[in-house]
């Protein structure tokens, strides 16, 4: 895409030390300049606090950078940048560019806000409306899976459907099965030596609609498994719930690496991810590549990236999940299980998310200006 001047907004690497979305935004700039495209990257002061940002090899000169204005501030203000051509500007979090020489691109990834799963006040009021705002003036809207196109349609039944893209994720290649042709390494000392445990492996945040505490309860009815959970340190009410009901049967791992936390994925019974609501869910691509078995949910985007490769419930119980997760102790169902886990995922990738997005940038180009240019 030599001929499009792109521009892209990466203030959420601000937001984030690491996180899904510093993931998405850092592997469509990786490839950007891997393919020599006419880039310019929009940042601010202090990125380079952000792991991902800092493994790239990006060149001083497609730098631009913002103005010093207080980062909280200036997440809710319009990208300002001098164009002196028709340009596409592509924002990592909610934010447009006035400029009439721009064609303006957002992602969205999911409403845990719109739909209460996080929290009340001021912070949630500016978000909801900022990203309504964008919603309806954006040239091109991607949104990160199925499930999220139908949540944004339902509650901006206003916006053309005919402006959204659905562009899929993935998983990073960090996370495979480990066999002879693909070794283990790099795995630190606090997660070696747990090949012997008959573990149920939880990743990731244990807010509201991640259920954690019917992780627990779904744990406390399988007698001969323990929990491990991949996350952040527990809470004194977590600690206190855990050892009422798991005593001796838990096990905590945090700060964990992709090495870390493939290895886990390797070693677990199963991956157990009993969430309510998810944008698209990577850890499922994760544990799928890994040769792990998925428990979850057949709510919101989770169907959709599982597949038929993941045991998916109805209802949100302990007695329903413990049946699901029970069904693997057949071993040929189970081996059934992981062979279809590593089919799903291999539908998904960086690369195709890549060039989904960048064929994109061009029918919103083109739609924006009235001109065609080739690729």
């Amino acid at each position: 895409m030599k001929t499009i001047n792109i521009y892209i907004d990466n203030i959420v690497l601000n937001f984030q030390k690491i996180g899904g979305i510093s993931v998405y935004i850092t592997n469509i700039i990786n490839r950007l300049i891997r393919d020599k495209s006419n880039l310019i990257l929009i940042e601010q002061i202090n990125v380079n606090s952000n792991i991902l940002r800092n493994k790239l090899s990006i060149p001083d000169s497609i730098i631009l950078k913002e103005n010093k204005l207080p980062l909280r501030l200036l997440s809710y203000m319009p990208i300002k940048v001098k164009l002196s051509e028709k340009s596409l500007i592509h924002s990592s979090y909610y934010r447009i560019c006035n400029n009439s020489l721009a064609a303006n691109v957002i992602t969205v990834y999911d409403f845990n806000y719109e739909l209460g799963l996080v929290r009340h006040g001021i912070r949630k009021y500016l978000h909801c409306r900022q990203k309504k705002d964008a919603v309806e003036r954006a040239d091109g809207v991607i949104c990160i899976s199925e499930s999220t196109k139908r949540d944004l349609l339902n509650l901006y039944p206003h916006v053309n459907p005919s402006k959204i893209k659905v562009v899929h994720l993935a998983a990073s290649e960090d996370f495979f099965k480990i066999d002879s042709e693909h070794p283990v390494c790099n795995v630190v000392h606090h997660v070696d030596g747990i090949q012997t445990k008959k573990s149920i492996l939880f990743v990731g945040a244990r807010i509201f609609h991640k259920n954690f505490n019917v992780c627990v309860d779904t744990i406390a009815k399988l007698s001969d498994y323990e929990l491990f959970i991949a996350g952040g340190s527990l809470t004194d009410d977590e600690i206190k719930m855990l050892d009422s009901k798991l005593p001796s049967r838990y096990h905590v791992f945090s700060n964990v690496t992709a090495s870390d936390l493939n290895y886990l994925y390797n070693h677990a019974f199963c991956f157990f991810y009993p969430t309510s609501y998810e944008g698209f869910g990577i850890p499922v691509l994760e544990a799928m590549q890994a040769g792990c078995p998925v428990v979850s949910t057949k709510f919101s985007s989770i169907p959709e990236v599982a597949g038929g490769a993941g045991l998916l419930v109805d209802n949100i119980s302990p007695d329903d999940f413990v049946e699901k997760i029970l069904s693997l102790e057949v071993q040929s169902f189970r081996s059934q299980v992981i062979n279809a886990g590593f089919e799903q995922a291999k539908k998904f990738s960086w690369d195709k998310t890549y060039q989904e997005t960048i064929e994109f940038y061009q029918e919103v180009f083109n739609k924006k200006f009235g001109e065609v240019r080739s690729s």
